[in-house]
């Protein structure tokens, strides 16, 4: 079983969305993973695991852009790319997470527990 041996929670001003923190851990003393998010939403408090923007190229200068771009950020062209028929298309891509749930228990419970001590040095 791995050790969370470090959480490091960096809190993010205003209540207009859901992130309250962005957080790294500590692996094993050994390893480090960045940009969990701390988010609440109806249900609560939660982890949600690093991710990054799904990225489409330019057809024209084949500049990486936003997936939902409708121009290109570099040459202005406008993008073409085929969308799928499903309603909701992924535009981030997890690049860390855990692959069972003893694991993701384990990383939410040690995150909520530094945030809510962050919380308390804050106050």
């Amino acid at each position: 079983m791995i050790e969370i041996s470090d959480v490091n929670v960096k809190l993010v001003g205003g209540k207009a969305g859901k992130v309250r923190a962005l957080c790294g851990i500590v692996i094993d003393n050994a390893f480090v993973v960045h940009d969990f998010q701390v988010i609440e939403d109806a249900n609560g408090m939660f982890v949600g695991m690093p991710s990054l923007p799904v990225s489409a190229r330019c057809h024209k200068c084949h500049a990486k852009n936003f997936v939902k771009a409708f121009f290109c950020a570099t040459c202005g062209a406008r993008m073409m790319y085929k969308l799928d028929n499903s309603i909701h298309m992924k535009t981030y891509e997890d690049i860390a997470y855990p692959i069972n749930d003893q694991c993701r228990e384990l990383i939410q419970k040690k995150v909520l527990e530094a945030y809510q001590l962050k919380l308390k040095d804050v106050k």
